[in-house]
């Protein structure tokens, strides 16, 4: 089988979070020596939390907000528009809070079980390790996406600001196609099978193949998920 020959490494440095971006490489082959997990996955955790906090304060102060959240029975709102916030507020953290070790344990999983059935060499721990560093790009993308919404003021559009379904207006399963093409999600792909090579140990069309097929499921899901939006619409 073939796959990628790493260099050795000083197995006592730490991945960087940061390097990530830069070097991402380099990261790779440190988690695949030394894979630590629990500085990223505590800070990302607080910033995620942050960042829906903020997101679900904006949303619970628009007005459109209330107005479609609630359908009014005889006339009068069927719930009490603050018991309404609160209820938002407190999800909003409850997500937060499980939100990057939630996705991270579900992501390391199933790249665990792919790499396996591709014939890769790798444990769950490394694979947790490379998906938890990997939420650096989910962090930027909710910090655009408010950014978007304090510039705009649109708290519920929905869509990511870097994907196409922000330039071109569409609805339905198109909709869902255009929000996959995403500067993030691309970089996302790009990154999963850089890393998937490197601490799965898979040749490069292997390591690309299953992250293709993440895309892939991921575009899916958004579609089925616009398309039932607007049947409800």
């Amino acid at each position: 089988m073939e796959t990628t020959q790493q260099p050795a490494l000083d197995k006592g440095r730490k991945p960087s979070v940061f390097g990530i971006l830069t070097s991402p490489r380099e990261q790779f082959q440190r988690i695949n020596q030394n894979p630590t997990f629990w500085g990223p996955l505590i800070i990302f955790t607080v910033l995620v939390t942050l960042i829906v906090v903020a997101q679900a304060y904006l949303l619970i102060n628009d007005p459109s907000f209330i107005q479609q959240s609630m359908e009014p029975t005889n006339g009068q709102p069927s719930v009490d528009p603050e018991i309404l916030k609160m209820i938002t507020f407190t999800t909003s953290v409850i997500t937060g809070l499980f939100m990057v070790p939630v996705v991270s344990l579900v992501s390391a999983f199933f790249c665990w079980l792919m790499v396996t059935i591709f014939q890769g060499e790798t444990t769950f721990k490394k694979m947790f390790s490379l998906n938890v560093h990997l939420m650096i790009l989910s962090v930027i993308s909710l910090i655009m996406a408010l950014a978007y919404s304090v510039i705009t003021g649109d708290v519920m559009g929905g869509v990511s600001p870097t994907s196409l379904a922000t330039i071109i207006s569409s609805d339905g399963a198109l909709k869902g196609i255009l929000s996959s093409i995403d500067v993030i999600r691309i970089w996302s792909v790009v990154l999963t099978a850089i890393g998937l090579s490197v601490v799965g140990e898979l040749s490069k069309g292997k390591a690309w193949t299953i992250s293709l097929i993440f895309f892939v499921i991921g575009m899916m899901f958004s579609v089925i998920g616009s398309y039932f939006s607007a049947m409800n619409m």
